[in-house]
């Protein structure tokens, strides 16, 4: 039963990094946050990236995607510690996104997010009871889907830019949105000056 279920984060987990995959430098070391069974890291690995994964839990199906565990508000890396952190469809899962957000901004020099979506309440609706549904979490799910613009919002008022924006459908019922980032120039000045004291060379 745990393989047929694998293989079907297998099948999600292809489609995602058929979306992110443009986005990723060759050779580019990159951090996935939240990588829940560990379906988009075999894939990523099998492609030939040194892939880390990082969870609040060990959600993998196997030892060898087993993630790096943190405790949901500081990574435990340093900062700029990886090409691109990849946030794919958790920050709905997650009380705190923003925190996420900002944490990957921290130690990634680019984030690439996707995120279900929605443009009207019946969407909105479908999307949170087949999202319930899928991952078995009927209690304590935050559901924090929101429109593209909220996502636009926050990003910014994290001091990330962003570059790349896709959405696509999804069964004909629901949507996802990539958004590609970095951090924008005055965020990267003041990160600079902050590790410096203020100073600039």
């Amino acid at each position: 039963m745990q393989r047929w279920i694998f293989r079907g984060w297998l099948a999600d987990a292809r489609h995602k990094v058929a979306y992110v995959a443009p986005f990723l430098p060759p050779g580019a070391r990159l951090l996935e946050l939240g990588s829940g069974p560990g379906s988009v890291v075999q894939v990523l690995r099998e492609k030939g990236y040194d892939v880390t994964p990082v969870d609040v839990q060990d959600l993998s199906f196997h030892p060898a995607l087993r993630p790096v565990l943190y405790d949901g508000h500081r990574l435990p890396f340093p900062d700029q510690s990886f090409d691109v952190v990849l946030v794919l469809t958790v920050l709905h899962h997650t009380p705190h996104p923003r925190r996420i957000v900002a944490e990957a901004r921290r130690v990634g020099r680019a984030v690439v997010v996707i995120e279900d979506v929605y443009r009207h309440s019946i969407q909105n609706y479908l999307t949170r009871w087949t999202d319930s549904l899928v991952n078995l979490e009927f209690r304590g799910h935050p559901h924090q889907n929101h429109r593209e613009a909220y996502w636009r919002q926050l990003f910014r008022e994290e001091g990330l830019q962003l570059t790349h924006e896709r959405s696509w459908r999804l069964a004909g019922l629901f949507r996802q949105t990539l958004f590609v980032l970095k951090a924008a120039p005055s965020a990267s000045s003041a990160a600079g000056a902050s590790r410096t004291g203020g100073k600039r060379a």
